[in-house]
């Protein structure tokens, strides 16, 4: 039984019982019924598709409004611009560490010297006798620095600014030092 026949009998099932509602295939209130139980299926068909569409398994109903939130570029293939938009999303961590920005830029052919990491007095982590704040509104603050003389860049030292910038989330401050 497809979705379209269960939908229907769970709609007639609903109707009083008696001689007044008992209807033929061809009673208006029977094709009213059937074209409710089709639309309610056609809704569960769209509701399931979009709902897998929301976790990015395939983008392709909501590819335009995935490319204009993250802001990507959309003058690719569809496959192409599906692939991009996947590989995106599950390029975006978790959680922010040292090993994660050095990757970052590895990809982009630059290499990370050292990262300096500043962040607001904290239980457990900071020791007696350091500022209590920063007096800002940030909780981290880091600084990449690249070595330029052992870097082979793919991107321009802007665009791999961008992309590190498009990852980091808001209440952090990110910034690059070059060296060489």
């Amino acid at each position: 039984m497809n979705k379209l026949d269960h939908y229907y009998l769970q709609l007639k099932s609903l109707l009083p019982h008696g001689r007044a509602w008992e209807i033929s295939k061809d009673h208006l209130l029977n094709k009213v019924i059937r074209s409710i139980a089709a639309y309610i299926s056609k809704f569960e068909k769209e509701k399931e598709r979009a709902l897998s569409e929301l976790f990015v398994e395939n983008p392709d109903r909501f590819l335009e409004q995935w490319e204009k939130f993250l802001e990507l570029e959309s003058n690719y293939s569809k496959e192409l611009r599906r692939l991009k938009l996947r590989q995106f999303i599950t390029k975006r961590p978790f959680s922010l560490s040292r090993n994660y920005f050095v990757s970052l830029c590895a990809e982009f052919g630059f290499v990370v010297e050292e990262i300096k990491e500043f962040r607001p007095f904290r239980a457990g982590e900071s020791c007696a006798g350091e500022k209590l704040t920063n007096g800002y509104d940030w909780a981290r603050y880091w600084i990449i620095v690249v070595d330029l003389k052992k870097s082979r860049p793919t991107v321009s030292q802007k665009y791999l600014e961008q992309q590190i910038n498009k990852f980091r989330p808001g209440h952090t401050n990110l910034s690059i030092e070059y060296r060489g």
